[in-house]
């Protein structure tokens, strides 16, 4: 078993996470809208959040960027705001980010037509709950959804997903 857990950043983080079967760590900067408050996430700017990202692959991390908003106010709609998110993934990528986190089909289309070498998976805060949003979401090409926390003890559900899902 592989931990994906939420990047932290603070003093020894990574070395803290030493002795754990971490796979990839999580998370964006702090300007970015996602589902954990500001107060939580590291005080840095671009370049020192791309330094830790290294770091983190020099473990043996990856690094996934979540791109949480459920609603952008259809930023993403218009050449300014797509500009915005193309600049921030080919920053990803240059920074040697695995992938990232998405909520917005919308967003998980244009990573995978314009940044093939990303991993793309679904955010919990996308409630995909049944089959027919996890089959939407698989045929845009994820590579895994992660499920709301209260389907946990769903065992019908999952066992549906399980049959018939890929990712």
């Amino acid at each position: 078993m592989k931990l994906v857990i939420p990047a932290m950043f603070g003093e020894g983080f990574l070395d803290d996470l030493a002795p754990d079967p971490v796979r990839w760590m999580y998370g964006s900067l702090p300007e970015e809208p996602g589902g954990r408050p500001r107060a939580w996430l590291p005080s840095v700017d671009l370049a020192g959040f791309g330094q830790r990202i290294a770091d983190a692959r020099e473990r043996g991390i990856g690094f996934m960027y979540t791109l949480n908003a459920s609603c952008s106010g259809n930023r993403e709609q218009t050449a300014e705001g797509q500009r915005a998110l193309a600049e921030r993934l080919g920053w990803l990528t240059e920074s040697g980010a695995e992938g990232v986190v998405a909520t917005s089909p919308y967003v998980v289309e244009m990573v995978k037509r314009r940044f093939p070498e990303l991993r793309v998976c679904v955010s919990t805060l996308a409630n995909v709950d049944d089959v027919d949003k996890a089959l939407y979401f698989e045929n845009l090409g994820v590579e895994a959804i992660y499920l709301p926390e209260y389907l946990n003890r769903d065992f019908k559900l999952l066992s549906a997903l399980r049959r018939r899902l890929i990712c």
